[in-house]
């Protein structure tokens, strides 16, 4: 019995307070500069002429328990055939911290649409995926696309 005690005493200490890390999670959202809407599947966002004479969605990115503030972020734009459609996006960036938030954001990122054809009134699969010390989170809406102001 003692030895039953004595395991029991060492399991409780052992266990003692909570050793839970904090999962890396993302957010994929849209919105220009400093501007952050939520997105959910269905949802039309859209497709921006630009200032050098391609076009883009926006896209913006909220990320929770990041290691450091920089992470490699990878996006895409995948059309209703599977094909990716937008040019690659696989660079390191730097999130930034919102005061209050309980998350570090990234606004204002522009995936570049080569061929609007391949997106205008489509339903486009955008994904995210960022990679830091802290580990990989990925999210991704399935989202119609339309010309802005349309």
């Amino acid at each position: 019995m003692r030895n039953l005690s004595c395991a029991l005493l060492l399991g409780v200490s052992a266990c003692g307070g909570s050793t839970a890390t904090s999962v890396l999670q993302l957010e994929l959202g849209t919105g220009g500069p400093g501007v952050f809407f939520s997105i959910t599947n269905g949802d039309t966002v859209s497709l921006i002429h630009g200032p050098q004479g391609a076009q883009h969605i926006w896209i913006c990115l909220r990320a929770r328990a990041l290691s450091g503030h920089t992470a490699l972020v990878d996006l895409a734009a995948t059309g209703p055939s599977g094909v990716v459609v937008s040019a690659p996006f696989y660079t390191p960036l730097d999130f930034a911290p919102v005061s209050g938030a309980p998350y570090e954001q990234l606004d204002g990122i522009r995936l570049v649409v080569p061929t609007p054809e391949d997106v205008l009134g489509k339903t486009v699969h955008l994904s995210a995926r960022i990679t830091n010390a802290a580990g990989v989170a990925v999210d991704a809406r399935d989202v119609r696309v339309q010309w802005e102001g349309a």
